[in-house]
């Protein structure tokens, strides 16, 4: 990296020159120019993610993921002309089952009132399409070649291809040589129109195994408990998905999705690295001007209502506990108090910080970490949890002591020693990802589809200036009991 970035990336004070650009039907552009080495870090973000998904179907836009990893009209198949007439065949087959489950729906579930609902049933009708279905399934196997996407980028010297389905946006990224950008532009411009669902059964397979993982491990279930306690409305809050919401996953309803969310308008590419605006711009209207603007989506309607009240879950299992999970429910990206947010939440997990000396230094505490994850991402437009875990064997002293500390930051001035090794930690963090071409560039992504890539900047240099009353304000607002939700985990067995 050449010395002349580095330093334009360490000043806190200076905003990096970002290129930018919109297309007419609405795709953005961000670039940040660095030509010390001949690589570009490629992102491409849609403004779509679990947010949107529905009770039944959550999983959904995670599913979408992967499926759009299964080729198009042009990749992916030996043969479009012979493919097409099979897989439309499997849409409208999938059309008929969805009308005879429809049709016999009283005999084959309870109204999903309870967990015994009958998911497995069917029907001879059912049975007969779902034969015809698996035939056309087979056939349709002769053509699909799903890695050769991925090849090409392998054989121009592409690292770090993945995709990441959050709450609020799908990702796809690759790390290109510079002269072979113009592969991300043809291939990421088709992935948007010409998406075919592939190898759909064995995908949500994959996605279900996927489940279970992180089901298996010990916390999940008590973490996802609380978070679904956080909140009243807000899609936010919802997990990743129950098993009865695989097997029903459907080709439509994804397609669907497909074709109302992955539109130009919908949608920001960041470039970082040996690139131009004026290459991007050329590149991006070759291959995206002719996609057409699709109609203005929202992601959802959903307010929470002001809290008024204090929440408690409690939870005995024999694999997780003892512990603690207390969360305040906190603003989300671009909100002026954020900054302070950032930083009292480092203070809350820090060892030497009041709360950590109230537990640790007591020791009644094991372990103490603070956080903002809501399932699995940390960074929201969408109003969130700060959360405080701690792990120890004596929860009936540990929480007191815990909402005890917490009660005192509301009323009393932190240590300028606390505060100033809390922003150090967070500078230091956040330097060690801007020398990352590849992560600058999913930081600019992440919040210009939340807020702005310049409130990526801002609020870094915004926790710096934090001063200690403005910290006690954001506590005394935040750590409020009735903004509280306290989960308790204790080991025991289940009777």
């Amino acid at each position: 990296m050449s010395f002349a970035f580095l330093g334009l990336l360490l000043l806190a004070s200076t905003m990096p020159v970002v290129g930018e650009a919109e297309l007419e039907n609405g795709l953005r552009i961000l670039v940040l120019e660095d030509h010390s080495q001949p690589r570009v870090a490629c992102k491409i973000l849609t403004r779509f993610g679990a947010v949107v998904e529905e009770p039944g179907r959550f999983g959904s836009a995670h599913f979408l993921e992967h499926l759009m990893f299964k080729g198009t009209a042009t990749i992916g198949t030996h043969d479009w002309e012979a493919e097409k007439p099979i897989l439309d065949e499997i849409l409208e087959l999938e059309r008929d089952i969805i009308q005879e489950r429809n049709r016999a729906r009283s005999e084959m579930r309870e109204r999903g009132v309870y967990h015994d609902f009958k998911h497995a049933e069917t029907t001879p009708e059912l049975e007969r399409l779902m034969s015809i279905l698996h035939e056309k399934i087979i056939e349709d196997e002769r053509y699909v070649d799903t890695e050769e996407s991925n090849s090409y980028y392998q054989r121009t010297g592409g690292t770090r291809l993945t995709a990441q389905t959050e709450q609020e946006y799908m990702k796809f990224d690759i790390n290109l040589p510079s002269e072979k950008l113009e592969m991300f532009f043809r291939i990421e411009a088709d992935r948007m129109v010409n998406s075919r669902w592939r190898r759909f059964d064995s995908e949500v397979g994959i996605l279900w195994e996927q489940r279970l993982g992180d089901l298996n491990r010990a916390d999940t279930v008590f973490k996802e408990a609380v978070a679904s306690a956080s909140g009243v409305v807000s899609p936010i809050y919802w997990n990743e998905g129950y098993e009865t919401d695989f097997p029903i996953l459907e080709r439509n309803y994804t397609r669907r999705l497909y074709e109302t969310w992955f539109v130009p308008n919908n949608t920001i590419i960041v470039l970082v690295g040996d690139t131009t605006l004026e290459e991007a711009e050329r590149l991006t209207k070759k291959y995206f001007d002719r996609i057409p603007r699709g109609e203005e989506t929202h992601d959802t309607f959903a307010v929470e209502p002001r809290p008024d009240h204090y929440v408690r879950v409690e939870m005995q299992t024999p694999h997780f506990g003892p512990a603690l999970d207390i969360r305040h429910r906190i603003p989300g990206v671009g909100h002026p108090d954020r900054p302070a947010v950032e930083l009292l939440g480092e203070i809350l997990g820090d060892p030497r910080g009041p709360i950590g000396v109230a537990t640790l230094g007591e020791g009644l505490a094991t372990s103490l970490a603070s956080n903002t994850v809501v399932t699995h991402t940390n960074r929201f437009s969408f109003p969130a949890t700060l959360n405080l875990v701690a792990h120890g064997s004596n929860l009936e002293a540990l929480e007191p002591a815990i909402i005890g500390a917490m009660e005192n930051l509301r009323t009393e001035r932190i240590a300028d020693d606390v505060i100033r090794a809390a922003k150090k930690r967070r500078r230091a963090y956040w330097e060690r990802r801007r020398l990352n071409w590849d992560d600058v560039a999913f930081d600019m992504g992440h919040y210009a589809i939340m807020d702005s890539w310049q409130t990526l900047f801002r609020e870094m240099d915004a926790l710096q200036e934090v001063t200690a009353e403005q910290l006690q304000a954001t506590a005394k607002k935040y750590l409020a009991k009735t903004n509280r939700i306290v989960g308790v985990a204790t080991r025991e067995p289940v009777q």
